[in-house]
């Protein structure tokens, strides 16, 4: 033989039945090179032509990292182009938060290579993983204490603030013993100043933060001042007694004061009517009522002093009248004065002493 072609071709792959292929040349020539194709009964028969389509397949790569509030991507490629054919490969796998997702893709043969002369094979599929960041370092956490002086009042704790460097939710809550907690630190407060506490605080992020992180806040009630003061007086001797009742800086003024209700009847008892009495504390006293508790409050006293003082006896309205004469007895015997101030008879012993020359006071009066 010496030629035999025939014109059907085929570059793509074909379906199962193929490309016909006919022979369109045929040359037999016989030992001494003569064509003898014409003399020869040659049957000639129908091929075909096939072409199996190449397989190809996705890689897409995996990877791993601690949560950062930023989407986790990887590279993939297309293995088994032929012949230096393209398509376009899209990886469309992210994972953001914590977890983990398959690193999927999307291709098109919208370039040199043609999808019908491919078989899809095998995939191998990357996985996209984020693991959740610690809460210690990364959430940011600060309280706000809150004080003021006892008002009868309860006093709530403060919402604390807290952030994190991404835009996941933070959740604060808070304890006074550090089992129970609640998100609603207004539930946690204090009245008396014993109420005050160190107020617990914990912040987190669950899902993409693990852990916690802590703090502290103050709840503070502080006592209330309170300054009372009484009147000092004196006067010269007139029978009546000396008092001054009033009693200042108890009634509630800004954080000053007995809180309104608490008290009541708040006096002076101080009494001074003789001289003898000496100087008399104006002593301050006052009614405990409902809600008092003197722990509440610091109670400063400044008492006065009431006095009285001698009435000079050559005054205009003080009168002595001589001793009346006596019948002898035979025994010793004093005489005594009437001694009156105005109207008044005093009493010797009370309201003044008598001696005679050469003798000690009857009495030397004490109160």
């Amino acid at each position: 033989m010496k030629a035999a072609h025939s014109n059907a071709t085929a570059t793509d792959a074909t379906d199962e039945a193929g490309v016909t292929a006919s022979v369109n040349e045929l040359v037999i020539v016989n030992a001494q090179g003569e064509d003898v194709t014409g003399k020869l009964d040659i049957e000639k028969q129908i091929g075909a032509i096939k072409i199996a389509p190449a397989e190809y397949h996705v890689v897409t790569e995996g990877a791993f990292k601690v949560y950062d509030g930023t989407a986790l991507t990887a590279p993939g490629k297309i293995v088994g182009l032929v012949n230096g054919e393209e398509a376009s490969l899209s990886v469309t796998g992210s994972q953001t938060d914590a977890g983990s997702s398959a690193n999927i893709y999307a291709i098109a043969f919208d370039k040199s290579a043609k999808e019908g002369n491919y078989v899809h094979g095998a995939d191998a599929i990357g996985s996209l993983e984020v693991t959740a960041a610690k809460a210690e370092g990364k959430i940011s956490l600060s309280g706000s204490s809150a004080s003021k002086v006892y008002d009868g009042k309860p006093l709530a704790a403060k919402a604390a603030s807290a952030a994190v460097p991404t835009q996941d939710a933070v959740t604060i809550e808070y304890s006074l013993d550090g089992e129970n907690w609640t998100t609603d630190p207004g539930s946690l407060a204090a009245t008396d100043v014993a109420d005050s506490a160190t107020v617990q605080l914990r912040a987190s992020s669950l899902g993409n933060y693990e852990g916690y992180v802590y703090g502290s806040q103050q709840l503070s009630v502080t006592k209330r001042a309170v300054s009372l003061k009484s009147e000092s007086a004196s006067k010269v001797f007139d029978g009546t007694a000396l008092t001054r009742p009033e009693v200042a800086g108890w009634k509630q003024l800004g954080d000053e004061g007995f809180v309104d209700g608490q008290v009541s009847d708040v006096r002076a008892t101080g009494s001074a009517t003789h001289v003898s009495d000496g100087k008399v504390a104006n002593a301050i006293a006052y009614t405990e009522g409902e809600g008092f508790n003197a722990d509440n409050y610091a109670i400063s006293k400044d008492e006065g002093v009431l006095s009285v003082t001698a009435k000079q006896i050559a005054a205009a309205d003080m009168t002595v009248q001589a001793p009346a004469d006596v019948v002898y007895s035979g025994k010793a015997q004093q005489q005594k004065p009437v001694v009156k101030d105005g109207d008044k008879a005093l009493a010797e012993g009370v309201d003044y002493e008598l001696t005679y020359p050469g003798t000690r006071p009857t009495r030397a009066p004490s109160r």
